[in-house]
């Protein structure tokens, strides 16, 4: 089956990929990235709400090597501080009853998704990094991030995060060819 089939890339990269050394542990925005994209595949599968130790493990194993580095991604104030504070939020929020640190990240990740929109979002929806390449990837993660947050009928953001989100999108919206979906380089 394709989730068997899952199950053992994800065994072999984990065995490939011993915890904290080698290149894929270097960057924390990596981390994160890894940990979205493995929750919400989870959430694909309907594997989310009981997922396997190993599956858990891993999160959690993340969630720790992000941590650890997380003011050095804040300091950059661009996408990384994000990146990383939608890995803690979600990948908090997914293993809720599985750690006694999940909820912490969860706040943690919370919080720093409000302070980075407030901060890095312009009141006009400009993003820190002018490019409109990044500031898709901004929004694609506060999109994953809201996505996980109706899923898991977890507490509203505040009102100017998501006036800042809306802000963001008509901003990337008024340069959007619409007849190809291109954008200026």
């Amino acid at each position: 089956s394709s989730l068997k089939k899952l199950n053992l890339w994800l065994e072999n990269w984990t065995n490939s990929n011993p915890p904290y050394k080698g290149p894929n542990w270097k960057c924390a925005q990596e981390c994160s990235l890894r940990v979205i994209n493995l929750v919400i595949s989870a959430w694909i599968l309907g594997q989310d709400c009981n997922p396997e130790t190993g599956l858990k493990d891993l999160i959690k194993t993340h969630l720790q090597r992000i941590d650890k580095t997380l003011p050095y991604a804040i300091a950059q104030q661009n996408n990384h501080a994000i990146s990383e504070a939608a890995a803690l939020f979600i990948g908090g929020s997914f293993l809720i009853n599985q750690d006694k640190r999940a909820y912490s990240w969860a706040l943690k990740g919370r919080q720093l998704l409000e302070v980075h929109a407030s901060h890095l979002i312009e009141l006009d929806g400009t993003f820190s990094q002018y490019s409109l390449n990044y500031h898709r990837v901004m929004l694609d993660t506060f999109s994953l991030v809201e996505a996980w947050r109706r899923h898991k009928n977890l507490k509203c953001f505040s009102d100017n995060y998501l006036k800042k989100l809306k802000a963001a999108t008509d901003w990337l919206w008024t340069f959007i060819d619409i007849k190809n979906g291109e954008v200026p380089n």
